[in-house]
């Protein structure tokens, strides 16, 4: 299954690429010539080999576990709107097949409502999802631009909170009512809300500009919006508190009923109909209902009831890490109001829900609260508190066993040098620069840290390589790619960004949303059991796109005037983002052993973009015979990637 679904992944990077592709050539409605075809064949093969090969990615390919549909779900939704954007080229302004193109919008978000069943990363591709639809649907400015990007991420948020939390707590939440106040059956109350929800968007798909009224559309609201945020309603809090967030929650609703204008129907019900379609495929849990109920030999969390299935998809076994405000390690709880109440929490009995009691979690001292907590967590299960201490170089009370307490200084030290640094560049150049070995990564140079292949740059990093032990050095995982396709990628890129602003946006979206954003989100703890490249193959997939782009990038320069202008922004743009990413992926070394690092692999961005623009040209004739042209890029740029 995990190849099967790979190959597919590699399929659909194809096709995404030279969707791109075949935009830097020709507008809507345009055809390519035969050269042109050529080209954008080849940057599809070229990104997609190199992805298909690429360490994370192979190594998901070839085991048992989820992450290999996962990245099928994530490629086959980004490709799906890509696939919309096409089918609205062509439909133009035909109202019947503009309409008609919307069914893959719908068709994306029931895969995305599946993908849920599997992995929640494919979520992160919605921000890239919405500019795709808000360049094509609207005239861009810069302002409409930062208003679609937050639109992009309230989705995300709420496809989180709304559809996968609350959906099945305040489906719990009915169950619970029902049974111990009316005495019905368990999964009375379960099937009777979703029986609810289903009615209410099925009444508001029977609007129509001609019998909607402002009171109707206002009853509905209330009624969608306290079904839906049920959980924050009547979630934790006193009386008075819930009574507020009740007068809040009608209010948006009334206020949303009232400014709706009738014309704006079309946007709630192409709303719904994804909210539906996420809804029908996030029901694939329902299967764990239905096996739990069974009694199987293996029964993790008993979802048998409504009540413990919302502990199981709340992921509460794993705990949750502060994101904006929290605690560092060593933080003092308050002594005076040591806990903070929440919810109360049931257990199924014999015939009705019993109440354990309510869940609390620790409240803090506030002088050891701050802003963007990074060194967060104080169980020392894992040795997370010693593991803090030791790469931070804080100290330890003897007497007492506790910890210095970090700084701001200390806190973003960790964010950049182990979370970015180690945790995810390190992964990233694992996949285009080159890998050391397959020995956990601790931050120490002989274990498990990416490398180029070139002696001078990996010498000045990690020391002399060539005294490793024969272990080492012959490791099956040693990998030298020679920075190759890194630097592909960056001519990609950067070719992108200045050729199509729109289409870089949204790439540049999947990649640090699949990437960057899931190292801020997951907040990691130092010691990890594993490596966790796998988090972030979403992100190395957004790559490849660029490196299959500077195919397309090279023919060009090679053959049209007006694009070896671009050349030399190529080299500047290029150079300083080589010079960044590489600072960043070393952090944890010396000052001037970084420095060096950033300069040696600009050096070789800047020799290694420019011979191969000169290759390609003096093969080609300088550009004028289209077939060797073709075939020279894409060759060079093959066998580098797999020298």
């Amino acid at each position: 299954m995990s190849a099967l679904a790979s190959a597919a992944t590699i399929l659909f990077l194809f096709w995404s690429i030279t969707h791109f592709a075949r935009k830097m050539f020709v507008s809507a409605g345009e055809s390519l010539t035969s050269q042109q075809t050529f080209t954008v064949m080849a940057a599809g093969i070229v990104g997609a080999l190199a992805y298909n090969f690429s360490d994370s990615f192979w190594y998901s390919a070839v085991e048992g576990e989820v992450y290999a549909l996962s990245s099928f779900f994530t490629a086959l939704v980004f490709w799906a709107m890509l696939k919309w954007e096409h089918a609205d080229e062509h439909a133009g302004t035909e109202t019947h097949a503009r309409i008609k193109s919307d069914r893959w919008i719908i068709f994306l978000f029931f895969m995305m409502g599946l993908s849920i069943g599997v992995h929640l990363l494919n979520l992160l591709t919605i921000p890239a999802i919405v500019m795709i639809y808000y360049y094509r649907r609207y005239t861009p400015s810069k302002w409409g631009a930062a208003i679609a990007f937050l639109i992009g991420c309230i989705i995300t948020g709420l496809v989180q909170v709304v559809i996968i939390q609350y959906s099945m707590k305040a489906a719990g939440i009915f169950d619970v009512f029902f049974v111990n106040s009316f005495k019905l059956p368990f999964f009375s109350g379960f099937a009777i809300y979703f029986l609810a929800l289903a009615g209410l968007i099925a009444w508001a798909l029977s609007f129509t500009e001609k019998n909607i009224s402002k009171g109707k559309l206002t009853l509905w609201f209330i009624l969608f919006l306290f079904i839906s945020a049920l959980p924050f309603i009547v979630g934790a809090g006193s009386g008075g508190i819930k009574i507020l967030k009740f007068l809040f929650t009608a209010g948006v609703a009334a206020a949303a009923g009232y400014f709706l204008k009738p014309t704006a129907l079309k946007v709630l019900k192409m709303s719904l109909w994804c909210y539906a379609f996420m809804l029908l495929g996030y029901f694939v849990y329902f299967t764990a209902l239905i096996r739990s109920n069974a009694n199987p030999a293996i029964d993790m969390n008993n979802v048998d009831n409504p009540i413990n299935l919302v502990y199981y998809l709340s992921r509460e076994q794993y705990g949750s890490a502060p994101l904006l405000y929290g605690p560092h390690f060593s933080a003092e709880i308050n002594r005076e109001d040591p806990y903070i109440d929440g919810e109360m929490k049931y257990v199924k009995g014999k015939d009705q829900y019993l109440p354990v009691g309510v869940s609390r979690e620790y409240r803090y001292e506030s002088s050891d609260m701050q802003l963007f907590p990074r060194v967060w967590d104080a169980s020392d299960d894992q040795y997370h508190a010693q593991f803090y201490a030791q790469w931070l170089g804080l100290s330890r009370d003897q007497q007492t066993g506790k910890y210095q307490a970090p700084t701001y200084r200390d806190n973003m030290e960790w964010f950049l040098t182990y979370q970015m640094s180690l945790m995810y560049w390190r992964y990233f150049m694992w996949n285009f620069a080159g890998k050391q070995n397959d020995v956990q990564g601790m931050g120490a140079v002989r274990d498990g840290n990416w490398i180029s292949g070139i002696s001078f740059i990996d010498n000045n990093r990690l020391g002399d390589q060539s005294k490793m032990p024969d272990s080492l050095k012959n490791n099956k995982a040693h990998n030298k790619l020679y920075m190759l396709p890194f630097i592909l990628g960056i001519v990609g890129c950067v070719y992108q960004f200045t050729k199509n602003r729109k289409d870089w946006i949204v790439s540049f979206l999947l990649f640090f949303f699949t990437g960057i954003a899931v190292v801020l989100y997951l907040n990691q703890p130092g010691n990890q059991p594993r490596e966790r490249d796998y988090a972030y193959v979403g992100s190395f997939y957004a790559f490849a796109i660029w490196i299959g782009l500077a195919v397309v990038a090279f023919v060009r320069m090679a053959r049209e005037k007006a694009d070896q202008l671009t050349f030399k922004n190529l080299l500047l743009y290029g150079s300083v983002l080589t010079f960044l990413i590489t600072i960043m992926s070393s952090l944890r070394g010396s000052t001037g052993s970084v420095f060096m690092t950033g300069i040696y692999v600009t050096a070789l961005y800047a020799l290694v973009t420019t011979g191969i623009t000169f290759i390609v040209r003096a093969l080609s004739s300088a550009g004028q015979n289209w077939k060797a042209l073709n075939i020279a890029t894409a060759i060079i740029c093959r066998q580098r990637i797999h020298s």
